[in-house]
């Protein structure tokens, strides 16, 4: 998370499924992945965010093409940033009532201030301020840190491996990014307290 907006890793992970420009309805995704015998989800770690999904394998070609184009435009519609703010908002107050989470936010206290593991990374309405500022923070977030040298892809069909670079070629290279030389490895800070 940037300084100053903890939680807007976590709130982007949420808008990318709310549409691009490519597949602009809100539910596209989803639907189509329902519509084929599949589903999706998504999860934001301290350090990384981990999109996944499956499919009935006759729709995988058009299933990644809906999926890559999270990486490539997404909106960031007015609308939906209101109205998944509200949903972040939400998790956040049924994760106070968890004593799990509350464990968790102690240890997260005790750890190095450095790390990226010690931060809030939630987010709610008091974190994500609402209004244009917040849409612009989301795309300037996923202008920095959704490009293909950061990130790590994995496609698992029934095509013979060629078949799936293909794939992956055809509908990624579109990411931020893809034509540039491999990122050098991210210094990896210990999450033990100083």
């Amino acid at each position: 998370d940037p300084a100053g907006i903890p939680g807007l890793a976590h709130f982007c992970e949420h808008m990318l499924f709310l549409g691009t420009k490519k597949y602009p309805k809100e539910d596209e995704y989803n639907s189509f992945l329902a519509t084929h015998g599949g589903n999706s989800n998504a999860f934001t770690a301290s350090e990384d965010t981990n999109y996944f999904f499956d499919v009935n394998p006759d729709f995988l070609r058009p299933a990644l093409d809906r999926f890559a184009a999270f990486f490539v435009e997404p909106l960031f519609t007015a609308s939906a940033t209101d109205r998944e703010l509200n949903a972040i908002d939400s998790e956040h107050s049924k994760n106070l009532q968890s004593d799990v989470f509350r464990l968790y936010q102690l240890e997260k206290s005790r750890a190095n201030p450095e790390h990226p593991f010690s931060k809030f990374g939630t987010g709610n309405r008091m974190t994500l301020k609402p209004g244009p500022e917040l849409r612009q923070a989301l795309l300037d977030f996923h202008a920095e840190n959704y490009r293909a040298p950061a990130m790590t892809l994995c496609i698992y069909g029934k095509e013979p491996l060629p078949q799936l670079q293909k794939m992956a070629e055809e509908f990624f290279t579109a990411v931020p990014g893809a034509a540039s030389a491999a990122l050098a490895a991210p210094v990896r800070l210990s999450p033990a307290a100083a």
